[in-house]
């Protein structure tokens, strides 16, 4: 089927695929729902380059990582090139639903973004509870890191991962490189460890982290994705990586409200709360330097 969405005509294909077989959602479905949210989901991908991961047969199919642009990509799509790989910008709707017509179910973004791909304009916790520990308690990490950007005037914003996690964003300038960053969040996620060593972890070895959240702050590199916000997850349900207000972690949240199905009435109601993120330019040196000083202190 040939369409026509915004300025160019997509052939798209397999229309009354299965992607969620017990939900019986169709790649169709999959579709409308981006064409429904693009407004919200494109200035969060804006200038980053994108790398797909792509489901041709939905969730219960193959699936495969993709950061080169296929041979047969349009013309209009706009790329990127990053040493010898030619990386695509999902810089508009046609782009978008190319690449969800492609499988990609998911979207995943760098945290920096053209011209300055070195440096990160995104710092990300991603908290992941290992079981027995629960979402009730990646919710209580999340408030302590809050607690503790607030103390150097950080910003930050939070969003369910769309699976069993959380993410916490904040915005920063982009004037540090990637190993600066990461090495001041380590230094933070150790202390956090020190002071609630029976609540969280960075241990690499996920039989060592049963019953805690792990804080990872290794996603913070050079060529490194997220998930999107309001990204489709292909998990059961086909949850949706959805933005929080801190007033919803304090009362506690159902990450299994958030679906392709419903997500739509919440952002007709309330906008796109993770906006702030793409207009806050803050300075990351306080964490810098508080984290250099404590880090110098435990050594």
């Amino acid at each position: 089927m040939l369409v026509k969405i915004a300025n160019h005509e997509i052939k798209l294909s397999n229309l009354e695929k299965v992607f969620w077989p017990e939900e019986k959602i169709l790649k169709g479905d999959l579709i409308k729902y981006y064409l429904e949210l693009s407004e919200y989901i494109l200035p969060h991908l804006q200038d980053r380059p994108f790398v797909m991961k792509r489901y041709p047969d939905g969730i219960r199919g193959k699936a495969f990582y993709q950061k080169q642009s296929p041979t047969h990509t349009p013309q209009w799509v706009k790329t990127i090139m990053l040493e010898d790989r030619k990386m695509i910008l999902c810089n508009d709707l046609d782009t978008l639903i190319w690449l969800i017509n492609l499988g990609c179910i998911e979207l995943h973004h760098w945290l920096s973004k053209i011209p300055n791909l070195d440096k990160p304009d995104i710092i990300v916790f991603d908290l992941d509870p290992e079981p027995p520990a629960q979402f009730a308690h990646t919710l209580e990490v999340a408030l302590l890191i809050k607690e503790l950007l607030d103390s150097v005037n950080i910003k930050c914003f939070p969003k369910t991962s769309g699976s069993e996690g959380l993410h916490i964003y904040f915005p920063i300038q982009a004037c540090y490189s990637f190993p600066i960053v990461r090495e001041t969040l380590k230094n933070l996620c150790n202390n956090l460890v020190s002071t609630f060593p029976g609540l969280v972890t960075t241990e690499l070895n996920k039989s060592k982290r049963k019953g805690k959240i792990y804080l990872d702050y290794l996603q913070n590199g050079y060529g490194k994705t997220m998930a999107s916000v309001y990204s489709v997850r292909p998990v059961p349900n086909a949850l949706v990586s959805m933005p929080l207000t801190w007033s919803e972690v304090e009362k506690g949240v159902d990450i299994h409200n958030f679906t392709i199905v419903n997500v739509k009435n919440r952002l007709d109601k309330y906008g796109d709360i993770f906006s702030p993120v793409n207009l806050t330019l803050q300075d990351f040196s306080p964490l810098t330097t508080l984290f250099s000083k404590k880090a110098g202190k435990k050594g």
